[in-house]
């Protein structure tokens, strides 16, 4: 889709109806593929939209089919398939260079692929956040953001890219940086919209109003980088997606900037949450507060208010450090050997919750030995005396029938090979995934290329619907339903964990 190509609405409808969850394993497919050139299509048509001040259809569509579920679930497998996947999956690949043309093309796909699922989101945020029940784990996602952009590890420097692992480092780089100045737009949609108690519990405890006060009062802000021109140094600002440079440099100090106010009217929002802080946190408070100046308040009036809040809150600790109970609970803390901690608050208790969204290997272990069970035919009076054990990232089955184990890294391996399977299928040419069936043309019954094959079984090619029409008399007999797709993976899966070592193992049945 070029820039000046304009989505129809019936256009948007289908592309949109026909958005579906990836797990892991499904990452690369075609389908992948296919919906991927979607999203972006819908992604440019949506911020066409908002950059005319037009309806925003796109967002409301997808309110009305309701996908943003399955968006936030993909968003969230694709940032697990970079953390947790992409290192096994690079290993395969030094050991296969040939193949370092296609992995490039299609693993920056997958990669990204989580920053055009978090345009999308971020545009509909502008407004109000997308309906979902998966609103806790985007939380989560958010706060590692906020963790990156408090690391700011991001590097600028253009290098030469002569291998594969530095050039996918570079992309994750950029991408990830591009990823994090996108998710403050949706962290101010967090703190200024009415959130439920669970979502609310999670932005405190991951210490959002901290961590958002940090960013704005580092040495160097993540949102400015220096570059060399001419032989000068030049402090540029990052802002709708580009580097700009400071027409003076007083400007840093009392304008400003789209960036920075994202995160300024964040902390705004976050303030109105009753919440504890420490005393090192209201430090970082008062920090930032003596950086909001006259100059700004009068370009956001409403940093008046977040001003007194801090300066209120600096004088509630002074009142207590003068107070005889500080002095007493200093001699208690001094007494006991108890440490005031830098980042949480006086007396709160934290307890994470996981989502099961962030467990797709979990989930994987844990229908690794339901599945067992279920080849297996074991009777219901048997089953019952099973005992499912989890142990260091493994989960195990013992009992009187059987006996198996598979490991989170068997698991992972596993799904870097299937990945990288696609690798060695995918045509830089198409774009798309060739299979042994495409290599060798396929001829149908009447002697033609055959280009399609039976939907239920999948074996037998034809040229076109007629020929179909004329075999299926007989080829009815043999041709077994499909089962679920996403069941047959899953079986393919565990077949080949199974044959690297994790063989049923019977007791007393023979």
């Amino acid at each position: 889709m070029s820039d000046d190509e304009i989505l129809l609405n019936d256009q948007a409808v289908i592309m949109i109806k026909n958005i579906q969850k990836f797990q892991v394993y499904q990452l690369g497919s075609q389908e992948f593929l296919k919906q991927h050139s979607d999203l972006q299509k819908l992604n440019m048509q949506a911020h066409r939209n908002y950059a005319y001040d037009q309806d925003e259809w796109v967002s409301e569509l997808f309110n009305t089919y309701d996908k943003w579920d399955a968006l936030i679930f993909n968003l969230i497998t694709c940032f697990q398939f970079r953390t947790q996947f992409m290192p096994t999956l690079m290993g395969l690949l030094q050991k296969a260079p040939e193949q370092h043309v296609q992995a490039s093309i299609l693993l920056y796909s997958i990669l990204f692929h989580e920053a055009v699922i978090l345009d999308l989101l971020a545009t509909r945020a502008v407004d109000q956040l997308p309906q979902t029940k998966y609103q806790s784990e985007l939380a989560d996602y958010l706060t590692t953001k906020l963790d990156s952009a408090l690391k700011n590890k991001f590097s600028f420097k253009s290098t030469d890219n002569t291998t594969l692992q530095l050039e996918m480092q570079s992309c994750e780089n950029d991408l990830d940086f591009k990823c994090t100045m996108t998710a403050f737009i949706l962290i101010r949609a967090f703190a200024c919209q009415k959130l439920p108690l669970l979502t609310q519990y999670k932005i405190k405890s991951s210490r959002w109003h901290v961590k958002v006060a940090q960013i704005l009062t580092a040495n160097n802000l993540v949102y400015e980088r220096t570059i060399e021109k001419n032989k000068i140094q030049k402090l540029q600002y990052y802002e709708d997606g580009n580097w700009l440079d400071y027409e003076k440099m007083t400007e840093r100090h009392f304008k400003i900037f789209k960036t920075q106010g994202q995160l300024l009217v964040a902390c705004l929002g976050l303030s109105m949450m009753q919440d504890q802080y420490s005393k090192s946190e209201a430090g970082i408070f008062d920090v930032l507060k003596s950086k909001i100046n006259e100059s700004m308040i009068d370009q956001l009036p409403q940093l008046k208010e977040l001003k007194l809040f801090y300066e209120r809150l600096s004088f509630s600790y002074l009142q207590q450090q003068n107070s005889d109970l500080d002095d007493y609970q200093k001699k208690v803390k001094q007494q006991f050997g108890i440490e005031e901690g830098p980042q949480r608050g006086d007396g709160v208790v934290m307890i994470d919750v996981v989502s099961p969204v962030y467990c797709q290997i979990e989930t994987l272990n844990k229908q690794f030995t339901e599945n067992k069970l279920k080849m297996n035919q074991i009777p219901d009076t048997e089953s019952q005396k099973i005992n499912v054990k989890s142990e260091n990232g493994s989960i195990s089955l013992s009992g009187g029938t059987v006996k198996t184990s598979a490991t989170n890294e068997q698991i992972i391996n596993t799904i870097c090979i299937e990945i990288f399977t696609k690798i060695k299928a995918f045509n830089v040419n198409t774009q798309t995934l060739e299979n042994d069936y495409d290599k060798v043309f396929p001829m149908c019954t009447c002697g033609q290329t055959a280009k399609f094959r039976c939907a239920k079984c999948k074996q037998i090619w034809y040229c076109g619907r007629e020929c179909q029409v004329k075999d299926w008399k007989e080829h009815k007999k043999t041709c077994g339903s499909a089962q679920k797709k996403e069941e047959d993976e899953i079986q393919k899966l565990l077949k080949k964990i199974e044959q690297k070592g994790d063989k049923v193992e019977y007791d007393g049945v023979k």
